[in-house]
């Protein structure tokens, strides 16, 4: 998909250098760079909600962050909202539940502002082994990561129950 970004964006550059809006002639092509750093952060997200830790879950997103399920109705409005409602979550999953998130796609809109596909497997674990069972549910999403100082912190996640 970034690659498909970048023909487009080329091709496009002449309409692109004509538009009113400044900002739309800073796109930019998506590099490793942003591609690790977009990892690392899923990576945490999927440290944190494995460990039950709230606090840390929720410190992954900005202070305004939106986190919704829209099929479900849920509609977290920052980080405080996010924690609590994840610290009661945290609280009724066993221990042999694990969170695999999985980036699918990532585009640079601005410099620090990152647009991101994903996809998360809620799974089961044999207790004995450590092995990874059949996925128990399957989500699929979008969200905008933004850098704050030197970090990364996701400001928006939409979160989609799908079938696999």
């Amino acid at each position: 998909m970034p690659v498909l970004f970048c023909l487009l964006f080329v091709l496009g550059y002449p309409m692109l250098m004509t538009s009113p809006n400044p900002a739309v002639t800073q796109a930019q092509c998506t590099t490793s760079a942003e591609w690790e750093a977009a990892t690392a952060l899923l990576h945490e997200l999927d440290a944190a909600y494995d460990a039950r830790d709230a606090a840390r879950f929720s410190a992954i997103f900005v202070q305004e962050a939106s986190f919704e399920f829209p099929v479900e109705g849920i509609r977290m409005r920052g980080r405080d909202e996010i924690r609590q409602v994840f610290a009661g979550r945290f609280q009724t999953l066993t221990p042999e539940i694990r969170h695999v998130t999985t980036l699918r796609a990532l585009d640079v809109i601005l410099p620090g502002l990152l647009a991101v596909d994903f996809e998360v497997d809620i799974v089961g674990t044999d207790s004995k082994t450590g092995n990874t069972q059949t996925p128990l549910f399957h989500y699929s999403g979008v969200g905008l990561g933004v850098r704050t100082d030197s970090q990364w912190h996701i400001r928006l996640a939409r979160v989609y129950h799908m079938t696999k």
